[in-house]
């Protein structure tokens, strides 16, 4: 993402020991003031698209910190390759979710059980939009005191392409517009699929698929 990458951690084992430490104090660092610039451009996106009401601003906001501290716990752990098997890395994101928002209810990952690696930068994206769904359809449940039920499947779609459905049942409405827009900074598209009553959200995207 342009000037919303979230960096991993990495030393060689041949960097002598203060050196180490000096840089793990940079890194750290350099991975607050870039997470708190990802979570002032994501509220600056969230206030030009004002939710209904303050609480519901506020639990938007919570989703976002919410999925960004889960996104930011995986990048630690990525790969030397800089790559991740994004079924893993999404269904750890749902935890964090599940743990950090719903007070009730379920939240599955659904879809063929493969590996399927792509680079981090683009892990991160689908995370932060990923995140925006969920938060968008426990949103709409708590409104119809429905009891939180979501399912994301991740499927491929295509030779080099992937789908990531999220749907619930809770009555459809727009497109959360965060989402909308990190599924195009994705390169990626954002569509509405669901029905009366029945709400699934699709994120069409190219993949390195392994």
């Amino acid at each position: 993402m342009n000037g919303m990458t979230i960096r991993g951690a990495g030393c060689e084992d041949s960097i002598p020991e203060g050196e180490k430490i000096l840089g793990l104090r940079q890194e750290l660092e350099d991975r607050v003031r870039n997470n708190l610039s990802v979570m002032l451009a994501l509220v600056k996106l969230q206030a030009a698209n004002p939710p209904l009401s303050a609480a519901m601003a506020l639990a938007r906001v919570a989703g976002q910190i919410v999925t960004l501290a889960a996104i930011y716990d995986e990048s630690i752990e990525t790969r030397k390759d800089g790559l991740v098997e994004l079924r893993g890395w999404c269904n750890r994101i749902i935890g964090a979710v599940v743990r950090g928002l719903t007070k009730s209810g379920t939240i599955v990952l659904t879809g063929e059980n493969r590996e399927i690696n792509i680079p981090l930068e683009r892990a991160q994206t689908i995370g932060l939009t990923l995140g925006e769904l969920l938060a968008d359809a426990s949103e709409r449940a708590r409104r119809t005191d429905r009891e939180t039920r979501i399912e994301v499947n991740l499927d491929q779609a295509g030779p080099s392409s992937l789908a990531l459905r999220v749907r619930d049942e809770a009555p459809s409405e727009a497109l959360p517009p965060v989402a909308v827009m990190l599924a195009r900074e994705l390169g990626g598209r954002l569509a509405n699929r669901g029905s009366e009553g029945r709400s699934v959200r699709e994120l069409l995207f190219d993949a390195v698929i392994s």
